[in-house]
């Protein structure tokens, strides 16, 4: 079995660092493979979320994932308002995992949604979910993209949109058990 591996001389220990994504980038394969030969090299995809990366008084690196459109590794960088990798990190198989968790989320905002509804629509805000589930969704980070391709292929939603501040769904009424029905005699007597 042949393996890609990074081996490190007389260390004592591994040097972890705790990384919060805060952005995603889906680079077609050539690119991204372009990308893993020339790390030094100014990228606009860096420019353009250099603000998203940084360290955080507790250590934490608030950092951009990369990945291919086609194979399964990527890269996360915290690039400290430059607009190449100057820190990066390989994560070997790391697309199958961000794919699992983003359909996690996304079949909890159907839940969540279609339990909870009385008319069939349901707005969920990004605040509230960065602090149910700890994924940050801003218009623009590609991870909003990802949730809002999910929730509209769902068989529970008739229309998502995903707006500046959240997700704004409407549900088939089959799938809420919760709908209020109007009893139109009951408000025939009120006129």
């Amino acid at each position: 079995m042949k393996l890609q591996v990074n081996f490190e001389r007389k260390i004592s220990t591994f040097n972890l660092s705790e990384a919060f994504i805060e952005a995603v980038v889906i680079l077609p394969e050539q690119r991204f493979k372009a990308f893993s030969r020339g790390l030094l090299k100014d990228e606009d995809f860096i420019k353009d979320h250099k603000e998203s990366m940084y360290m955080d008084e507790k250590g934490v690196r608030h950092s951009l994932l990369i990945l291919s459109d086609q194979s399964d590794d990527g890269f996360l960088v915290e690039s400290q308002g430059y607009d190449y990798a100057r820190y990066v990190a390989w994560l070997p198989r790391i697309k199958p995992y961000f794919n699992q968790q983003i359909l996690q989320l996304a079949e909890a905002l159907i839940r969540e949604g279609c339990q909870h509804t009385e008319s069939g629509n349901w707005i969920t805000d990004f605040d509230e979910i960065e602090d149910q589930y700890g994924i940050t969704i801003k218009n623009g980070n590609g991870i909003g993209e990802q949730v809002l391709n999910i929730l509209s292929c769902a068989d529970e939603m008739a229309e998502v949109e995903m707006t500046e501040d959240g997700f704004d769904m409407t549900f088939y009424l089959d799938f809420c058990p919760n709908i209020v029905q109007e009893d139109t005699e009951m408000s025939m007597q009120h006129i």
